[in-house]
Protein backbone atom coordinates (compact mmCIF):
# COMPACT_ATOMS: atom_id res chain seq x y z
CA UNK A 1 0.00 0.00 0.00
CA UNK A 2 2.91 2.37 0.63
CA UNK A 3 4.03 2.14 -2.98
CA UNK A 4 0.46 2.79 -4.18
CA UNK A 5 0.09 5.75 -1.84
CA UNK A 6 3.43 7.12 -3.06
CA UNK A 7 2.34 6.77 -6.69
CA UNK A 8 -1.01 8.44 -6.04
CA UNK A 9 0.70 11.29 -4.20
CA UNK A 10 3.29 11.83 -6.94
CA UNK A 11 0.82 11.43 -9.83
CA UNK A 12 -2.60 12.44 -8.48
CA UNK A 13 -4.32 12.93 -11.85
CA UNK A 14 -2.91 9.89 -13.62
CA UNK A 15 -5.20 7.06 -14.70
CA UNK A 16 -3.63 3.74 -13.76
CA UNK A 17 -4.57 0.94 -16.15
CA UNK A 18 -2.26 -1.72 -14.74
CA UNK A 19 -0.72 -2.69 -11.43
CA UNK A 20 1.67 -5.58 -10.93
CA UNK A 21 3.88 -7.25 -8.46
CA UNK A 22 6.81 -9.07 -9.93
CA UNK A 23 9.51 -11.33 -8.67
CA UNK A 24 12.43 -13.26 -10.08
CA UNK A 25 12.76 -16.96 -10.86
CA UNK A 26 14.48 -17.58 -7.51
CA UNK A 27 11.70 -15.81 -5.54
CA UNK A 28 14.32 -13.53 -3.97
CA UNK A 29 12.80 -10.13 -4.73
CA UNK A 30 9.46 -8.42 -5.08
CA UNK A 31 8.71 -5.07 -6.71
CA UNK A 32 5.68 -3.15 -7.97
CA UNK A 33 4.95 -1.87 -11.45
CA UNK A 34 2.37 0.68 -12.54
CA UNK A 35 1.08 1.41 -16.02
CA UNK A 36 -0.71 4.57 -17.02
CA UNK A 37 -3.41 4.82 -19.64
CA UNK A 38 -1.49 7.59 -21.44
CA UNK A 39 1.59 5.40 -21.75
CA UNK A 40 -0.37 2.34 -22.85
CA UNK A 41 -2.29 4.30 -25.48
CA UNK A 42 0.95 5.80 -26.83
CA UNK A 43 2.90 2.53 -27.14
CA UNK A 44 -0.07 0.64 -28.57
CA UNK A 45 -0.48 3.32 -31.24
CA UNK A 46 3.22 3.11 -32.04
CA UNK A 47 3.29 -0.71 -32.08
CA UNK A 48 -0.26 -1.88 -32.88
CA UNK A 49 0.81 -5.46 -33.60
CA UNK A 50 2.10 -5.72 -30.03
CA UNK A 51 -0.84 -4.07 -28.27
CA UNK A 52 -1.50 -7.03 -25.95
CA UNK A 53 2.18 -7.39 -25.12
CA UNK A 54 2.33 -3.80 -23.89
CA UNK A 55 -0.88 -4.25 -21.94
CA UNK A 56 0.14 -7.42 -20.11
CA UNK A 57 3.94 -7.08 -19.70
CA UNK A 58 4.86 -5.13 -16.55
CA UNK A 59 8.47 -4.77 -17.71
CA UNK A 60 7.15 -2.49 -20.48
CA UNK A 61 4.95 -0.37 -18.24
CA UNK A 62 5.43 3.32 -17.60
CA UNK A 63 6.50 3.03 -13.96
CA UNK A 64 8.27 -0.28 -13.54
CA UNK A 65 9.67 -0.65 -10.01
CA UNK A 66 8.17 2.68 -8.97
CA UNK A 67 7.95 2.58 -5.19
CA UNK A 68 10.29 -0.39 -5.15
CA UNK A 69 12.05 1.00 -2.10
CA UNK A 70 8.90 0.12 -0.15
CA UNK A 71 9.76 -3.52 -0.84
CA UNK A 72 13.41 -3.48 0.28
CA UNK A 73 12.82 -5.15 3.65
CA UNK A 74 10.54 -7.76 2.10
CA UNK A 75 13.08 -8.51 -0.63
CA UNK A 76 15.80 -8.91 2.00
CA UNK A 77 13.58 -11.37 3.85
CA UNK A 78 12.81 -13.26 0.61
CA UNK A 79 16.52 -13.37 -0.22
CA UNK A 80 17.34 -14.86 3.18
CA UNK A 81 14.50 -17.38 2.90
CA UNK A 82 15.74 -18.50 -0.52
CA UNK A 83 19.27 -18.92 0.85
CA UNK A 84 17.92 -21.04 3.70
CA UNK A 85 15.92 -23.29 1.37
CA UNK A 86 17.48 -26.59 0.38
CA UNK A 87 17.70 -27.61 -3.25
CA UNK A 88 15.17 -30.38 -2.56
CA UNK A 89 12.62 -27.87 -1.24
CA UNK A 90 13.28 -25.00 -3.62
CA UNK A 91 10.41 -25.63 -6.06
CA UNK A 92 7.89 -25.93 -3.23
CA UNK A 93 9.33 -22.80 -1.57
CA UNK A 94 9.08 -20.81 -4.79
CA UNK A 95 5.52 -21.98 -5.43
CA UNK A 96 4.51 -20.94 -1.90
CA UNK A 97 6.09 -17.49 -2.27
CA UNK A 98 4.42 -16.94 -5.63
CA UNK A 99 1.04 -18.09 -4.26
CA UNK A 100 1.37 -15.64 -1.37
CA UNK A 101 2.21 -12.82 -3.79
CA UNK A 102 -0.96 -13.51 -5.77
CA UNK A 103 -3.02 -13.63 -2.56
CA UNK A 104 -1.59 -10.28 -1.48
CA UNK A 105 -2.18 -8.77 -4.92
CA UNK A 106 -5.76 -10.08 -4.96
CA UNK A 107 -6.46 -7.93 -1.90
CA UNK A 108 -5.50 -4.87 -3.97
CA UNK A 109 -7.66 -5.54 -7.03
CA UNK A 110 -10.17 -2.85 -6.13
CA UNK A 111 -7.47 -0.19 -5.73
CA UNK A 112 -7.67 1.16 -9.28
CA UNK A 113 -11.06 1.27 -11.01
CA UNK A 114 -10.05 0.36 -14.55
CA UNK A 115 -6.77 -1.47 -14.03
CA UNK A 116 -5.64 -4.97 -14.80
CA UNK A 117 -3.61 -6.81 -12.19
CA UNK A 118 -0.63 -9.00 -12.93
CA UNK A 119 1.79 -11.13 -10.98
CA UNK A 120 4.84 -11.68 -13.12
CA UNK A 121 8.18 -13.44 -12.75
CA UNK A 122 11.25 -12.50 -14.74
CA UNK A 123 13.27 -15.28 -16.34
CA UNK A 124 10.56 -17.84 -15.57
CA UNK A 125 8.16 -19.30 -18.05
CA UNK A 126 5.23 -21.39 -17.02
CA UNK A 127 2.25 -20.47 -19.15
CA UNK A 128 -0.10 -22.48 -16.94
CA UNK A 129 0.95 -20.51 -13.83
CA UNK A 130 0.81 -17.16 -15.59
CA UNK A 131 -2.72 -17.85 -16.83
CA UNK A 132 -3.81 -19.01 -13.37
CA UNK A 133 -2.40 -15.86 -11.75
CA UNK A 134 -4.07 -13.48 -14.20
CA UNK A 135 -7.32 -15.43 -13.97
CA UNK A 136 -7.32 -15.13 -10.19
CA UNK A 137 -6.72 -11.38 -10.35
CA UNK A 138 -8.93 -10.13 -13.17
CA UNK A 139 -12.36 -10.36 -14.73
CA UNK A 140 -13.18 -13.41 -16.85
CA UNK A 141 -13.01 -11.21 -19.96
CA UNK A 142 -9.54 -9.93 -19.10
CA UNK A 143 -8.39 -13.44 -18.21
CA UNK A 144 -9.68 -14.75 -21.54
CA UNK A 145 -7.85 -11.99 -23.41
CA UNK A 146 -4.62 -12.80 -21.60
CA UNK A 147 -4.97 -16.55 -22.12
CA UNK A 148 -5.66 -16.24 -25.85
CA UNK A 149 -2.75 -13.83 -26.25
CA UNK A 150 -0.32 -16.01 -24.29
CA UNK A 151 -1.29 -19.32 -25.84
Amino acid sequence: MSAIEQFRSDFPNTQVCGFALYSDADARTLAPSFNTQDHLTRVQAEYPDDAKYFKWSPAEWSHEAYGGDCFNDLSTMLWNMADATTDNNFVAHRRLIFEQCVIALKKLTTTFDTAIYVFSVSDFECVEDEIAWVTALNTPEEAYEFRTWLE
